[in-house]
């Protein structure tokens, strides 16, 4: 659910993609356990996921 709804903000990943080429980008959030948190699957969107581009 978390990722559709990511999938659907294009510009905010690019504006953080870009970002992210820069330097370092920190990603916060409140979650205990990293493995289990919405901020390790955006990690995975801008690191590694497909361009969600067509």
């Amino acid at each position: 659910m978390y990722l559709d709804q990511v999938s659907q903000q294009l510009d905010l990943l690019e504006w953080a993609r870009g970002l992210a080429q820069q330097g370092a980008l920190t990603l916060l959030c409140s979650c205990v356990d990293q493995e289990r948190c919405h901020r390790t699957l955006l990690q995975g969107v801008l690191q590694e996921g497909p361009s969600l581009r067509p």
